[in-house]
């Protein structure tokens, strides 16, 4: 999840990310996208609202603060296709994303 938001995450770009063929560790920050997942309303990621992550929570008594957006998953960045007037973040200011084979993985 990206904090502060109300729903956003990162995930895979829309073409997803390959792991044939990896065998040494690879960066893949540049094919990770920042996600908005249409279940509440945005609100400015530097307001410090109480609807958003990390100011909601069962620790705060009531996770679902936001109000229902009865939307659909739709990408943030590097492409805005939102358009809610906020600015976020590239993924690769934000994320590091790197794939480590399993034979080189840490335990």
């Amino acid at each position: 999840m990206f904090v502060p938001s109300n729903d956003a995450f990162f995930a895979p770009g829309m073409g997803g990310i390959s792991l044939s063929g990896v065998d040494e560790p690879t960066s893949v920050t540049d094919r990770v996208a920042l996600w908005d997942a249409g279940t509440e309303p945005n609100e400015d990621p530097e307001s410090g609202s109480p609807n958003q992550a990390p100011r909601q929570g069962l620790e705060f008594g009531d996770p679902d603060k936001g109000g229902d957006e009865n939307g659909v998953v739709r990408q943030l960045r590097p492409t805005d296709t939102v358009g809610d007037g906020y600015s976020y973040p590239d993924p690769a200011d934000a994320i590091e994303v790197t794939i480590i084979p399993g034979s080189q993985a840490r335990s």
